[in-house]
């Protein structure tokens, strides 16, 4: 049938054999079971203020791990776990830990399980660990420090346990830093300050207290950068650039120089050097 229009004389009638439609409806919706079992925990972590867990989850038949505020936390230290969930579930990056749900009472919140951390990764395979292995480890890390200072941010608390591996099959693993606790936004005016600085890696150029805590900047950053890196490198947490491979000695002393001047002024500058290095 034409639907009204006139069809030319010229045009002969066809016979259609089947009719196979064009668009199709599809599903709008999905179960989400509603589940009040219990699942049990195991304690795998513990900070200042707050405790890590892990358990498996029957439903979707992977590992999570769960982290929560301790009983005794100060209203500022609840104050900067909310942040750190927040800033982290603000980051949309590889070599970031992925946070998921809060929890309704904002004492807890879920995240990505990682099973090793880099001080303990890196020191079980010191003895095996390639070159380009090292060098592919330490450009992931450099990756997401780059993420974070692109959105305006500085961890403050670089260390070897705050940044995750991800293991995969043949040997496979990701960097994930973590533990945003300490992190400062540098587009907030408002930024407190502990009295106290707490970092793990601490620069020696900084005084302890509360008006240099919040001067920490990019070359603060850096130095903790280049303890990583030479951890790295060659499994040493202390600066000992005797035991740096000579091709990345100037790297290292760049980052870790007492003279701030001297440091590197951003990250790209450091991935730029560090991408260009050789094995010997």
């Amino acid at each position: 049938m034409s639907g009204g229009s006139p069809i030319p004389e010229a045009y002969q009638e066809i016979s259609l054999l089947r009719y196979d439609p064009i668009f199709f409806f599809t599903t709008s919706s999905i179960n989400i079971p509603t589940r009040s079992e219990n699942i049990d925990l195991k304690l795998i972590g513990e900070g200042a203020f707050a405790l890590v867990y892990k358990f498996s989850d029957p439903y979707y038949k992977k590992v999570f791990a769960k982290k929560t505020l301790k009983s005794n936390t100060s209203d500022r230290e609840k104050e900067r776990f909310i942040t750190e969930y927040k800033v982290m579930k603000e980051m949309k990056f590889p070599y970031i830990l992925e946070v998921y749900t809060l929890g309704d009472d904002s004492n807890s919140y879920l995240m990505e399980y990682c099973e090793s951390n880099l001080q303990d990764y890196i020191s079980s395979n010191n003895t095996i660990l390639s070159f380009e292995g090292r060098k592919r480890i330490a450009l992931q890390f450099l990756y997401a420090i780059n993420y974070i200072h692109s959105k305006e941010y500085l961890h403050q608390d670089i260390s070897f346990r705050n940044i995750l591996v991800q293991k995969y099959d043949k040997g496979a693993i990701i960097i994930k830093l973590s533990d945003f606790g300490l992190v400062k936004d540098l587009q907030s005016v408002f930024t407190k300050s502990d009295t106290e600085y707490k970092g793990s890696i601490i620069d020696p150029t900084i005084d302890p207290s509360l008006d240099k805590f919040k001067d920490y900047n990019v070359s603060n950053e850096m130095y903790a950068i280049g303890i990583v890196l030479q951890f790295i490198f060659t499994g040493k947490k202390s600066i000992a650039t005797n035991k740096v491979p000579i091709i990345l000695k100037s790297i290292i002393e760049k980052c870790t120089s007492t003279n701030l001047i001297s440091r590197y002024k951003n990250v790209p500058e450091l991935i730029f050097d560090l991408q260009n290095v050789l094995s010997s």
